[in-house]
């Protein structure tokens, strides 16, 4: 039979994992940081820091895209060639 506490769950804490509580920690960390260095809104710099990551992050995936793309187009070319003179000679 469970208990109460472990059919409701804590309360007092995030249910997170400790990586994002890490990165979330890190995160406000970096927007306290923006905002005593340059000014601004603590909102504002932790809205800018979810936007630059998710900018760098799709960069990031585009790059790799692009990269395992020409990968397998060079593979399937090698392999057509090797192919055609595999069965020429």
């Amino acid at each position: 039979m469970k208990t109460r506490k472990e059919i409701n769950g804590n309360k007092l804490l995030l249910n997170l994992p400790p990586h994002l509580i890490v990165k979330l920690v890190l995160w406000v960390a970096l927007a306290v940081f923006g905002l005593f260095v340059w000014g601004g809104s603590f909102w504002m710099w932790f809205f800018g820091l979810w936007m630059a990551k998710c900018v760098i992050g799709a960069v990031i995936r585009f790059i790799l895209g692009c990269m395992i793309m020409l990968i397998s187009s060079a593979v399937m070319l090698w392999l057509f060639v090797w192919l055609l003179n595999y069965l020429i000679h």
